[in-house]
């Protein structure tokens, strides 16, 4: 199936870069928790399972959160910034779930929340982030919006963007009877 709209490519590039960060995330948490000496005698076959979990958990967190980004004006964006974080979230509840069934379900928020006041970078960058993500995904609620609203006939070529523009109807009445006043001559008479 083709990807005609814009709006498919853009939701279906974020749902792969979300699957990505998450990915460097999961990774550099688990190299961190190997070098505080948590998880000393970790294996390479853990860090590479602790990797597809994070990819997982942001994957399943991003298709549950991802229809409340995007929406217009600052309620939209406040409404992104809490679904997104949200989604951060779920998806370290999911990860740390996979990861370690019972204690993974806490640990895995704890985890995240740790790497992010160590590590000022992905703090700071967050914002920046979730704004440029809210961004693209307007696109992709446009049309959306657009797909399903009522349209008034018009030819096929006509974009949606609301209802097209009619002109106003030429006023034929008030021509006729100019042209019959202006006809008769100065007289006055009707």
């Amino acid at each position: 199936m083709a990807l005609a709209r814009t709006g498919d490519r853009i939701l279906l590039l974020l749902f792969l870069y979300h699957g990505c960060v998450a990915g460097a995330a999961g990774y550099g948490a688990a190299q961190r928790l190997r070098h505080d000496g948590v998880l000393a005698g970790m294996s390479d076959h853990m860090i590479a399972w602790i990797v597809v979990a994070a990819i997982l958990g942001m994957m399943v967190g991003f298709a549950i959160h991802f229809r409340a980004i995007g929406h217009p004006g600052a309620c939209g964006i406040v409404r992104s910034l809490a679904a997104q974080i949200m989604l951060t979230l779920t998806a370290t509840l999911i990860a740390g779930t996979l990861i370690v069934p019972l204690h993974g379900t806490l640990y895995g928020p704890l985890v995240v929340v740790e790497l992010a006041v160590d590590g000022p970078v992905p703090l700071a960058v967050w914002p920046f982030e979730a704004l440029t993500i809210h961004w693209l995904m307007k696109i992709w609620q446009a049309e959306k919006a657009c797909a399903f609203r009522r349209r008034a006939p018009a030819p096929a070529a006509a974009p949606c963007e609301g209802w097209p523009r009619l002109r106003a109807p030429r006023p034929v009445l008030v021509e006729a009877v100019a042209r019959r006043l202006t006809s008769r001559g100065s007289s006055g008479s009707l």
